[in-house]
C-alpha cells in the first residue's frame, strides 16, 4: 500500500520527469515561431521568382536578342535577394529564440525553487542566481562550446549555400516557376529540420543550466544532481548509459543536452534531514537552522511548532537519502530495459548489443564512451569486453 508521505527526492525526481514533458512542449512552441519565419521566407522567395519570371515573359525581345537577362542578370538578381533575405531571416530567428530562452531561464529557476519547497514542506526562501548569471546562460555557450549566434551563423550559411546551389542548378536546367519553387521547398525542408533541432536543443541546454545555477546557489540544501532519461525506444545510447548517474553539486560533469534534441533532464538530490539540521543554512533564509525555520513557519500558520515539527521531521528523515525510501521508486533505464522483451531490447540496442546485455551481463553504460558520448563499435566492444562477448556466444557470429 502506498504511503501518504512521498519520499522527498522521489517527489523531486517525479516532478523532473513531468517537467521534461513540459519542456518538450515549450521547445515545440518556440520552434513553431522559428518555423513560421522560415515558411514566410520560403513564400517570399517563391513570390520573387514568380514576379521575375512574369517580368521576363513580357519582354520576349530581350530573350531573343540574347541579352543575358534570362541567365546572368536574372541569376545575379535572385542570388542577391537570397542573401538579403537570409541575413534578415537569421536576425529574426535569433531574436525570437533569445527572447524565449530569457523567459525560460527565469521560469526554470522559479519552478525548480518551488519544487524544492514543495518536496521539503518548508519555504526555504531559496536563493536565486544573479541576473548576470541568467543572462550569461543565453548569451554564452549553449552546447558543444558554441553560442546561439554561432549556431544560427552556421545554419544561415548552410541555408544560403543550399539555396544558391538550387537556384543555379534550376537556371542551368531551365526550370519553370513550379519546378524552381519545388526545388527550393526541398532545400528549405532540410533547413526546417535543422532549425527545429537547434531550437529544441537550446531549450534543453538553457533549462538545464538554469536549474544547475539554482542548485549551486542553494548548495546548503542540494547535495547532488541526478541524470534522468526518458524511458522509451527513442532514448539515445549516451542517455541510456547516463540515466541514474549522480554528481555532487558544483562539480564539472556532463549535462543535458548530451546530443541534438536531447530529452534528458537533471533532478536535484537534497541532503539528508540530519545533514540539514546539523549545518547552518545560508543567510537570507529566515533562520540559520532548518528546524528553527520550520518552527517559525508553523507558528505563523497557527500550529504548535514543537509537536508538529517532530511529526514532519520524522516523515522527512524516513524519506530522504540514507534511509528507506517511501513511495514508488522510478526504475533506471537499465532496470526498465531489463524488464522489456528481448525483441524490444534488440530494437533499442541492436542484436549484438542486446545479446551482450542479456547473456553477456553488460550494463548499458558499457556501450558508450561517457566522456565523449560516442557509442563503442562492435569491434571495440569485442576488444574491451572479450569475456562478455564470449559469454554472449557472439564469437560464432550469433547475435540473437
Amino acid at each position: 500500500m502506498a504511503t501518504r508521505q512521498t519520499a522527498v527526492n522521489q517527489a523531486l525526481n517525479d516532478s523532473a520527469v513531468r517537467h521534461a514533458i513540459w519542456l518538450q512542449r515549450y521547445g515545440g512552441s518556440s520552434a513553431k515561431k522559428v518555423l513560421k519565419l522560415l515558411a514566410e521566407a520560403e513564400s517570399d522567395m517563391a513570390r520573387r521568382i514568380a514576379a521575375r519570371s512574369a517580368m521576363l515573359a513580357k519582354r520576349p525581345s530581350a530573350v531573343e536578342a540574347g541579352s543575358g537577362l534570362v541567365t546572368s542578370a536574372r541569376l545575379d538578381s535572385l542570388l542577391a535577394a537570397i542573401r538579403r533575405q537570409n541575413r534578415d531571416l537569421r536576425t529574426a530567428m535569433e531574436r525570437s529564440l533569445r527572447a524565449d530562452l530569457r523567459g525560460l531561464a527565469e521560469a526554470e529557476v522559479d519552478i525548480a525553487a518551488r519544487r524544492l519547497d514543495e518536496a521539503l514542506g518548508v519555504d526555504l526562501g531559496n536563493l536565486r542566481p544573479s541576473p548576470e548569471v541568467l543572462r550569461s546562460l543565453v548569451d554564452g555557450k549553449i552546447a558543444r562550446g558554441e553560442t546561439i549566434r554561432q549556431w544560427w551563423g552556421k545554419l544561415s550559411r548552410r541555408r544560403q549555400a543550399s539555396l544558391e546551389a538550387a537556384v543555379r542548378l534550376g537556371m542551368v536546367e531551365g526550370d519553370d516557376i513550379r519546378t524552381m519553387a519545388r526545388r527550393l521547398r526541398t532545400t528549405e525542408h532540410v533547413t526546417r529540420v535543422q532549425a527545429e533541432a537547434l531550437v529544441r536543443t537550446a531549450v534543453t541546454a538553457v533549462a538545464s543550466q538554469a536549474r544547475t545555477a539554482l542548485y549551486e546557489t542553494n548548495d546548503d540544501v542540494v547535495a547532488e544532481e541526478m541524470w534522468v532519461s526518458t524511458l522509451d525506444s527513442r532514448t539515445s545510447d549516451i542517455c541510456i548509459s547516463l540515466d541514474g548517474k549522480r554528481w555532487p553539486v558544483g562539480t564539472a560533469h556532463i549535462r543535458p543536452p548530451a546530443h541534438p534534441r536531447c530529452r534528458s533532464t537533471l533532478s536535484p538530490v537534497t541532503k539528508t534531514w540530519e545533514e540539514l539540521g546539523a549545518t547552518n543554512l545560508k543567510p537570507g533564509r529566515g533562520a540559520r537552522k532548518l528546524d528553527d525555520l520550520l518552527d517559525r513557519q508553523l507558528k505563523e500558520k497557527g500550529f504548535d511548532p514543537g509537536a508538529r515539527r517532530e511529526i514532519i521531521a520524522a516523515q522527512r528523515r524516513a524519506s530522504m537519502p540514507g534511509s528507506v525510501q517511501l513511495g514508488r521508486r522510478r526504475p533506471t533505464y537499465q532496470q526498465w530495459l531489463k524488464a522489456q522483451p528481448a525483441a524490444f531490447q534488440d530494437e533499442v540496442l541492436g542484436k549484438a548489443k542486446g545479446a551482450l546485455f542479456r547473456r553477456g551481463g553488460l550494463t548499458v553504460d558499457k556501450f558508450v564512451d561517457v566522456k565523449t558520448g560516442r557509442p563503442f563499435t562492435l569491434d571495440e566492444l569485442k576488444a574491451r569486453e572479450s569475456a562478455a562477448w564470449a559469454k554472449a556466444n557472439l564469437n560464432g557470429g550469433e547475435a540473437a
